[in-house]
C-alpha cells in the first residue's frame, strides 16, 4: 500500500492510496470495482488511485488539488504510462466510498477510459 497524506496544522486533512495497478489487482476492494476488466495489460506501468477523500471541513480549500498533483508529478517521476480513477456514477456516502469527485479528476485532464456498474474508469496518459 502506498498512500499520501495532506496536512494542515499538524493534523491530516486529506489522503490518496495510489498504487501500481499491479498491486491492486488482488484487493477485494479492487474486485469490486473491476470485475468486469478483464482488459488489463500487465505491459502498461499504471498508477491507481483506488481512494481519496478529503475531510469534509476542509473542501473547497485547494487540497485534493495540490494532493492530486502531487500524485501525478510523482508518477510521471517513476516512470508511469499511466493514471487511473475511479470515481462513482452516483454520488455516495464519502466515508464508505471515498475515491474522489469526478469534476477533479476532469480538470487534471483525466479522460473516460470505461464504465463498470457503479464506476467510471477515468484514465490520463503521462
Amino acid at each position: 500500500m502506498q498512500g499520501y497524506l495532506a496536512y494542515c496544522e499538524n493534523k491530516v486533512v486529506g489522503w490518496c492510496n495510489a498504487n501500481r495497478k499491479s498491486d491492486c489487482l488482488k484487493c477485494g476492494g479492487w474486485q469490486l470495482i473491476s470485475k468486469n476488466d478483464k482488459a488489463y495489460d500487465p505491459n502498461l506501468k499504471i498508477k491507481s488511485i483506488f481512494c481519496f477523500t478529503v475531510a469534509p471541513d476542509m473542501r473547497r480549500k485547494g487540497i485534493a488539488t495540490q494532493l492530486l498533483s502531487y500524485v501525478c508529478e510523482e508518477a510521471i517521476q517513476n516512470g508511469f504510462d499511466y493514471i487511473e480513477a475511479y470515481p462513482n456514477k452516483r454520488e455516495s456516502n464519502v466515508y464508505y466510498d471515498y475515491v474522489g469527485p469526478l469534476d477533479l479528476y476532469k480538470k487534471f485532464g483525466f479522460a473516460l477510459y470505461k464504465e463498470t456498474d457503479q464506476r467510471f474508469v477515468m484514465r490520463k496518459r503521462l
